[in-house]
């Protein structure tokens, strides 16, 4: 017994076949580049967050002095205290934010600097146990497990991923 297998192709074919090329092309374009337009949208929203926490170091610039922020309870008048409290915490939660678009490589490595400088300038406050309860379980794990990596970014001594 003898089997034979006969594929013919016919002109309409092409068509159908060239229709499905173009269409699986756009769709892998389509995904491309809202893919980049995310990833540009992600870093505009960080970059629009970090120049208002910049502003506010210009206005108080010991609020960006480690000698200040390493002794913040001791360093700072009540008042004053209270205000660099105040920019901890948005620092720290621009530091949630870049670490929250972990996910999107672009931008987190973009970001990854920032965070490293951010979160050893502020490390004082954020160990405070009534400010470590402002922030979610997994960006306080991301915080424990990276400590030292981002400490030696900050400090200069490594690159970041």
């Amino acid at each position: 017994m003898e089997v034979t297998l006969a594929i013919t192709f016919e002109p309409r074919y092409l068509a159908a076949i060239l229709a499905l090329t173009v269409s699986a092309v756009a769709l892998f374009v389509s995904i491309w580049v809202h893919k980049r337009t995310r990833s540009m949208g992600l870093y505009s929203d960080i970059d629009r967050l970090y120049l208002e926490l910049l502003r506010l170091a210009i206005e108080h610039p010991n609020f960006a002095d480690p000698e200040y922020t390493n002794e913040y309870p001791t360093k700072f008048d009540s008042e004053e205290r209270a205000r660099y409290e105040l920019y901890a915490f948005i620092a720290w939660n621009i530091c949630e934010t870049i670490v929250d678009r972990e996910d999107d490589k672009l931008t987190s490595q973009s970001w990854e600097p920032i965070l490293a400088l951010e979160s050893t300038l502020h490390k004082k406050w954020f160990e405070s146990e009534s400010n470590r309860n402002r922030f979610k379980e997994c960006f306080k794990k991301y915080m424990k497990q990276n400590k030292e990596r981002l400490q030696d970014i900050a400090n200069g001594r490594a690159k970041s991923a």
